[in-house]
């Protein structure tokens, strides 16, 4: 026998919006999350907005913050984030020309500073080439969900810009119905018994988006989130 685990075969058909068990499974996580944390009513995003993960006003904005939050605690990437708007606010231009290490070092509170920097020049100096010098994706404003994922996974392909992030940017900047499906989620929803373990975190977001009914997408991510952070935690869950 070979070492390797076998992957969990994907049941399409029962991550459907017609399955009625799921759909009742669905609503009673939400409400005993509820129960437990509060309502969650989604605010349309401002330039005030402290939300680092997509839920900025512009949508670039919304796209590099989110970038700035992988991988790290929301305190770390908050600060990274003000420090980075402090210095350049929306002046893109600088930010395309600046040097490498000046753009590491205001990035440096966030970790990873060094990645996290080339990648964002490497977004806009993308954006500046393909939109002629408009360092703007506020025209993705226009298109439908599934043009944006394409065109975001395929521009920025590489540069860090992948599912959960663009996910992220639909949700809570464009305010379109998706869910993304971070550390937290994941691991909740197999323990929950939503998904079977051993699902990937990209199938995981596949199979929970196309199936989830939208009226209740937002508040059970962020829910899920809360609960993960301080109830159902990695190591040494309280419940």
């Amino acid at each position: 026998m070979s070492g390797k685990r076998k992957k969990p075969e994907v049941n399409a058909s029962y991550f459907s919006k017609n399955n009625p068990d799921l759909q009742a499974l669905y609503k009673l996580v939400n409400s005993k999350l509820v129960i437990m944390h509060g309502r969650r009513v989604q605010m349309k995003p401002t330039s005030k907005s402290n939300h680092v993960c997509g839920g900025q006003k512009t949508v670039l904005d919304a796209l590099l913050s989110t970038i700035l939050s992988q991988n790290t605690s929301s305190t770390n990437s908050s600060t990274a984030w003000r420090a980075f708007k402090a210095r350049y606010g929306r002046d893109y231009e600088r930010v395309r020309t600046a040097p490498l290490q000046e753009l590491e070092d205001v990035l440096r509170p966030g970790g990873m500073a060094k990645t996290r920097a080339r990648r964002i020049q490497e977004i806009v100096q993308k954006i500046h080439t393909f939109r002629n010098g408009d360092i703007s994706l506020e025209y993705l404003r226009e298109k439908e969900t599934e043009e944006i994922k394409s065109e975001l996974s395929s521009t920025f392909k590489g540069m860090g810009v992948g599912p959960k992030t663009i996910s992220c940017v639909l949700m809570f900047n464009m305010m379109r119905s998706d869910f993304p499906v971070d550390t937290h989620v994941h691991r909740l929803s197999q323990r929950i018994g939503i998904v079977p373990t051993g699902y990937s975190r990209e199938t995981t977001y596949q199979l929970m988006n196309q199936s989830m009914p939208d009226n209740i997408k937002y508040e059970m991510h962020v829910l899920l989130i809360r609960h993960g952070r301080t109830i159902c935690k990695a190591q040494n869950p309280l419940v």
